[in-house]
């Protein structure tokens, strides 16, 4: 039993120096390999280093025997100090290299136009964004291998410049800001007219619309509600107005206090303006928002078409379904002032984007319609416009990225 022990005993020690000694191996080639890249590294720090005196040697000797720069140098006595050139040829090579292409070409540039190396880096940069963004429509690449004096500005050129820039970009805005009315008019003429003419896209699609509500144009934008005992499209849309009327106070309010001849004693009005805004805006939900703000039937359909499609100007992202649907009564006030209201809005609650300011005036316009709901008929109007230059959002840090 002792011999088996011993002979177990000294098994184990083996293996013991055996792992040790593949251990220390490990340890060793690793620290070979770690210095193997060190070195490589210095090495390339070193040549790149060597590199760039070399580079700036080379310079050095076509600057002191080239014409234009001796002449420079008269001009500008701080280029007589070699150590100020080469600290302008180190600021300046890396903006100038990848567009030349090589090291070798940062320099011949500067020997052709011994100016550009007087430039202040911060100078060279606006210089090299304004040309980019001008109307010449010459490449930078080659501009600086052409005509490399057009990189040298004074001050007063890149703030002229930086002054044209901004007027371009504000004429192409307001260019495309008059063509996007210009869409908007034509569109809002375009269902004027069909409204008129009592058609759709086209009489085909007209017909299948009203025909049935699984065919045509309108299929995919299904009436909502329970509905019973229709079986055409304007059928759903006037069954579910009704439906929604009988169960408003606020329907019942407005038609209390109306003359016997408005409109809102008059069923066929209603539903003929009911199918009409239907017709150009089957993706709404007309009878939920009519029945929202009854008083939107005093308005003339041609004009609550086009104030619908002003909106989109007015929101910029988002669904203007869901703005209509969920604040119908912005469509009797002043567009314009609800719009410059959104920018107030914006600017008081520290939004970024456009998106940022739908979501949030929805936030705002679902606790008015609750308010709106609950109110009684002495209670004071409540204006969208208004409650979004007041609003402020509860918890809003801003941001200011």
């Amino acid at each position: 039993m002792s011999a088996a022990a011993s002979s177990r005993s000294t098994a184990g020690s083996i293996d013991l120096a055996r792992r040790r000694r593949r251990d220390d191996e490990n340890t060793n080639n690793n620290n070979n390999n770690r210095n193997k890249r060190r070195n490589i590294s210095n090495q390339r720090v070193k040549v790149g280093a060597i590199g760039e005196v070399i580079r700036f040697r080379n310079f050095e000797t076509s600057w002191n025997s080239n014409e234009k720069t001796l002449a420079f140098e008269r001009k500008d006595e701080r280029f007589r100090d070699v150590q100020f050139r080469e600290n302008q040829f180190r600021l300046l090579e890396p903006l100038l290299v990848p567009l030349v292409g090589e090291e070798e070409g940062f320099a011949e540039l500067i020997l052709t136009c011994p100016e550009v190396l007087g430039m202040d880096a911060r100078q060279l940069g606006w210089t090299l964004v304004l040309l980019s963004a001008g109307d010449e429509g010459d490449s930078l690449v080659d501009i600086a291998k052409t005509t490399p004096e057009r990189l040298v500005l004074s001050e007063e050129d890149i703030a002229r410049m930086k002054r044209e820039r901004n007027k371009m970009y504000t004429e192409q805005k307001k260019r495309a800001v008059l063509k996007a009315r210009e869409a908007v008019a034509k569109l809002s003429q375009t269902m004027m007219q069909n409204v008129a003419s009592g058609k759709s896209e086209n009489n085909d699609t007209a017909r299948m619309s009203r025909d049935g509500r699984t065919e045509g144009g309108n299929a995919k934008y299904a009436v909502q509600g329970t509905l019973k005992g229709t079986s055409t499209r304007e059928g759903d849309i006037i069954a579910r107005f009704w439906n929604l009327w009988g169960g408003s106070n606020r329907c019942r309010q407005i038609l209390t206090k109306s003359a016997r001849d408005s409109i809102y004693r008059t069923p066929g009005r209603l539903e003929a303006k009911l199918l009409a805004l239907d017709r150009v805006f089957p993706f709404l939900d007309v009878p939920l928002f009519m029945h929202k703000e009854p008083r939107l039937f005093e308005v003339d359909t041609n004009e609550l078409i086009m104030r619908v499609a002003k909106c989109r100007d007015v929101f910029r992202s988002g669904s203007v379904a869901h703005v209509v649907t969920l604040a119908p009564g912005i469509l009797l006030e002043d567009l314009e002032e609800v719009k410059e209201a959104l920018c107030s809005f914006k600017r008081n609650n520290n939004l970024r984007s456009e998106h940022e300011v739908y979501e949030e005036s929805c936030t705002l316009f679902m606790a008015l319609q609750t308010k709106m709901n609950k109110a009684r008929p002495n209670d004071p109007e409540i204006l969208y416009a208004e409650s979004l230059k007041a609003h402020v959002i509860e918890g809003n840090m801003g941001c200011s990225i």
